[in-house]
């Protein structure tokens, strides 16, 4: 029976050259094709070790399309945008997860847009400043669907620009 090992990508199995300037291996492409991440030496071993003899699943807030650019062997099952999508063993998002999980993300949408319209000037009234360079509202392979469109939306916060 093979071991069956759920593991992260970013910042466990890779990195961007910011974060670790050393890791040379690239292990995924950005939107245009260019090298995003890499692999240090020690995190190549970690994979390789994961990896024999294992089913490993991926676990990760990147989207379907930013996982088809990672560059390492893995299967066709994950679990991507943060738990909203989950691809089976045919690679595609699972239907019984999807059918639960859409009905749920469209009806609280409004109140999570609410809330995030709210954010930036409460940031900016205690002074504090929003982690990231935006809120993001996930929407992927028909999870997280407003409207007539399947959108991200993004909320500047005060000095992220």
């Amino acid at each position: 029976m093979k071991r069956l090992i759920l593991v992260d990508l970013d910042d466990t199995l890779f990195q961007t050259r910011r974060k670790n300037p050393g890791a040379t291996r690239v292990a995924a492409l950005d939107a245009t094709g260019a090298p995003r991440s890499f692999q240090s030496d020690s995190q190549a071993a970690l994979w390789a070790w994961l990896h024999e003899g294992a089913r490993v699943i991926p676990v990760t807030g990147r989207a379907v399309s930013a996982l088809r650019r990672v560059r390492l062997p893995l299967g066709p099952e994950a679990v991507c945008s943060f738990g909203g999508v989950i691809l089976g063993p045919d690679g595609t998002p699972d239907p019984a997860w999807h059918a639960a999980l859409a009905p749920a993300a469209a009806e609280h949408a409004p109140r999570l847009e609410a809330l995030a319209a709210e954010l930036p000037p409460l940031a900016a009234q205690h002074n504090a400043k929003i982690r990231h360079r935006s809120l993001r509202f996930i929407a992927d392979s028909g999870v997280g669907q407003t409207g007539e469109s399947l959108r991200a939306r993004r909320v500047q916060g005060p000095g992220n620009g």
